[in-house]
This record gives structure tokens, sequence and C-alpha cells, in this order.
């Protein structure tokens, strides 16, 4: 039987230590970083950075890569991508984002795709009735979330930039808006429960996105907020391979829990609940360590079924899931 300390060992033994014992170490040159790639950390307001990658990175649908630099902010330890691979943010608002991912505005498809996670968040956290309460999808795309909630709310706020999924959400009984801006004008202070699943890592500034989202919930609102994590189990078991996966053209941010933590208490709002997901079992692990890279066809599911929860459990308890969550209360913290 697969014990917690059994998932504690099989995960040390792929988790390389380093050691200076007997090494020379070759002297370092200063890596150049260009202002304009990057500015100021939104968190911290400081311009320290530290190169942390610089490789291949994912650029749309696997396995396209471009070669591109990352690096970490001295004091609060925010990863970004170098400003000039980041996405434009017109292509947000064009096809230009899911061109780029192999999809279209198929609605059927993108919920197909798109509503494990949803689901996961809505199970776990108790949120599946939210009868009479104004809701807001903050980065909806084709509405995954709100067809898992059904159509008996009060009023369903789809924020999406992408002009493609308008026609669809308006079609739906949403109220549409392609920025948090817009929809500040009518529902400023309204909004019970904003939901930002896999949202944050995209927008140009984080603490400014924060601030907005926070204006739009009621005094007692709650901002349920997911991003993938960069502490994730598979950048320290197989860190080489995984990084170029993680890394991508996507996702200008890159967080942990720690640098999370702190853009939200930058942005004056209260972290309620901590929480972390993990959706993959054992049988990807040991593809990325067989393969160093992601599979179309795992290893035989079944036979590591019973095990999976263990190790999904663990997982998330030691903080090393690929998603965190946070649900944030808007009890706002004196600004800093």
């Amino acid at each position: 039987m697969l014990t917690i300390g059994a998932v504690s060992k099989f995960r040390s033994k792929f988790i390389k230590t380093n050691t200076n014992e007997g090494v020379q170490r070759k002297p370092k040159t200063k890596k150049i970083l260009l202002k304009s790639d990057f500015p100021s950390c939104p968190t911290c307001k400081l311009s320290r950075w530290v190169q942390v990658y610089k490789g291949p990175l994912r650029s749309g649908a696997y396995p396209k890569t471009v070669e591109g630099q990352i690096c970490r902010c001295k004091k609060c330890g925010l990863e970004r991508l170098a400003e000039s691979k980041c996405l434009a943010k017109t292509q947000y608002v064009n096809e230009g984002y899911r061109k780029s991912l192999n999809q279209t505005f198929d609605p059927k498809r993108y919920c197909e795709l798109h509503k494990a996670l949803p689901s996961i968040i809505l199970e776990r956290q108790k949120l599946c009735s939210l009868f009479g309460k104004q809701v807001a999808d903050i980065g909806c795309g084709g509405g995954a979330l709100f067809h898992l909630l059904g159509r008996v709310r009060n009023h369903l706020l789809a924020i999406e930039p992408s002009v493609g999924w308008s026609n669809h959400l308006i079609k739906q009984g949403y109220q549409w808006y392609p920025t948090i801006e817009k929809a500040l004008k009518i529902w400023a202070g309204t909004i019970d429960f904003a939901f930002a699943i896999q949202v944050i890592e995209h927008v140009e500034n984080p603490v400014k996105f924060l601030k907005m989202i926070s204006s739009l919930l009621s005094s007692n609102g709650r901002l349920i907020l997911t991003t993938p994590n960069k502490n994730e189990i598979l950048m320290k078991i197989v860190p080489k391979s995984f990084k170029k996966h993680f890394y991508r053209c996507q996702h200008r941010w890159y967080f942990n829990q720690q640098s999370l933590e702190k853009a939200i208490i930058v942005a004056g709002l209260k972290i309620e609940k901590k929480d972390f997901i993990h959706r993959y079992g054992i049988e990807n692990i040991i593809n990325w360590i067989i393969y160093g890279c992601p599979q179309k066809k795992f290893l035989n599911k079944i036979f590591f079924k019973k095990y999976n929860k263990i190790w999904k459990n663990k997982i998330e308890k030691i903080g090393e899931a690929e998603t965190i969550l946070f649900i944030i209360k808007n009890e706002r913290y004196p600004q800093i």
C-alpha cells in the first residue's frame, strides 16, 4: 500500500540535491537586462531582477517553442517573462491568442477542454449553489464556469476581452464586458463572487488587476483566484525538461504562494483561505521522468488509480501542486 511516507520517499529520490564539494565554479559574468524588457516589479516597485531561465519557451500549442528569458524579482520573488516576448494586448482582443493555442471559438469544445478546474473549485469550496448571487467570471473565455453554474443566478457578468466570444456570451444571457473598467461603470461594489481562474498570469499588472476586482466586489464579496504554481513538483523532479514547458509566451507572470500573497496584500485585500489543486496522477510524473515531455497517452491509469488520491493529497498538502487557489475577501488591509 502507498503511504504518505512512501510518497515522500518517491519524491525525494528524484529531486537532485546540490553540493559544492570538489566543484570549481566559473567566474560569474554579469547578465545585462534591458529595462524595456524588465521594468519595475508591480508588487514592490523595484527594478532588481535576476535571470532564472534563458532558453526555449512554449509558444502556444506544444511542441512549438521560441527563445526567451525569465527573471525573478530579488525582493518579492515574482517571476516574469521578458516584455518583448509577451503577447500583445490586441492578441487577446482578436483571434491571436486562440490561434496560438490551435483553438477556435467553438463553445462546446471550449467547455470540454476547460471545465475540469472550475468543477474542482466549485465542488471543493462548496460553491455549486450560488442562487441569487451576483457572479462575475473574469477572463471567462467561452463560459465554462457559467455552464457549470447553470442559468439560475441573478446576474452573471462575463468579462472577456476577446470579441470572438462576445456573441456567444450575450446569446447565453450573460452580461458581457470586454474589460473590468467597462463593467465597473455599472457594477462597482455589487459583485458577491468573482472568479479569476488562470487569468492573473496573463495581465499587464497583477496588482492593478486585483485592485480593480476589489472595486467590483461588494463590501463582503469574495474573489476566487487561481494561477499555475511556480513551485510545482515537476519543477523539482525534472527541472531541465519541465521549465521549457512551464514557461510560455502566453504567461507574463509566474507566482509561487509567497509572491502571490505579497501581490494580494499590496493590492489591499485579505486572504481568507489558501489551497492547492493537483489534477495529475503518479503516471504523469513517471511519463515526465521517462520521456521529458508531455504525453498524449499516459501509462495505465487504472493501475495507479487507488494510489493517486494519496499522491494528490500529499502534493497539495506540501504546496507542490500544479495550481494555487486563494479565496480572497474584500476586507482591505491598509494600503502599502
